[in-house]
């Protein structure tokens, strides 16, 4: 099998998506929406990489906002460390008193 084309469930594929969504996130908060449209990415990728991505802690939901795309209320993506807010991102476990 000839692993040299890149097509959409490639490994090489998904580790590149990751990139270029992390890249756009470091400085541009973006709806998944907005990264779909400015990455050419299927909305599809774009929500499941940016789950598996704030998992690794790489991507945080900064805030809520309306989206420039949709117009919906939504949560905005970063990837700049300091804009984190220390919370547990994924709001699994209440905090710590």
């Amino acid at each position: 099998m000839n692993n040299s084309k890149n097509s959409l469930g490639t490994r090489d594929n998904k580790g590149s998506q990751d990139v270029r969504i992390i890249s756009h996130l470091r400085n541009i908060d973006a709806s998944r929406y907005m990264l779909a449209k400015a990455l050419s990415i299927p909305i599809q990728s774009v929500c499941r990489r940016v789950d598996l991505l704030k998992v690794q802690s790489k991507v945080a939901v900064i805030r809520e906002g309306k989206c420039e795309i949709s117009g919906k209320w939504v949560q905005f993506l970063s990837s700049n460390p300091d804009k984190f807010n220390g919370k547990n991102q994924l709001g699994l476990w209440p905090e710590q008193i």
